[in-house]
């Protein structure tokens, strides 16, 4: 059982980090309060074809990245230099997708799924979301990525607000 003071302190940091969400400059300048700060978003900048088999999302671009999270482009994945438990959100936003189909989302750490979110597309829609959340416990040097699975070809919608990825130190 915590203290109400230990569940004060949590929820002060939930609310700071829901601070940090939603304020993106403070977030890029690195002006947050307390150095410990750890969180990276990135971002799918131009649309990219998907299959049925686990395709990695090629994340390009980022929002922000305060603190030592490592991005490396090509292949994509977050390298995390501190350990710690993480909270890591993906979202994948299709198009040019069929009825009757399923579309999966994965988190990978070091190469293996640790989550999936898996949608089932019943008709009558061109587009669909599906999305992944998992809290990881990581240590030094752990790889983080991302991939996408569709039952038939289809295409993941670039831009910052479509498909993404962020990671935050709790």
């Amino acid at each position: 059982m915590i203290t109400d003071e230990q569940f004060q302190k949590l929820e002060q940091e939930f609310k700071d980090h829901r601070h940090l969400g939603t304020d993106t400059q403070k977030v890029r300048s690195g002006d947050v309060e307390g150095s410990s700060v750890v969180v990276a978003r990135a971002y799918l900048s131009t649309n990219q074809a998907v299959t049925s088999s686990p395709t990695d999302i090629a994340f390009d671009a980022e929002s922000y990245n305060v603190g030592d999270i490592v991005l490396a482009l090509i292949p994509f994945s977050y390298t995390i230099s501190t350990p710690g438990k993480y909270e890591i959100h993906v979202v994948a936003h299709l198009q040019d997708i069929a009825d009757n189909e399923t579309m999966n989302a994965f988190i990978l750490k070091n190469g293996g799924i640790t989550s999936r979110a898996r949608a089932h597309i019943a008709g009558g829609t061109a587009e669909c979301s599906s999305q992944a959340f998992d809290i990881l416990d990581l240590v030094a040097g752990d790889s983080i990525t991302a991939q996408v699975s569709f039952s038939n070809p289809a295409t993941a919608i670039g831009g910052s607000t479509y498909t993404y990825i962020t990671i935050k130190k709790l």
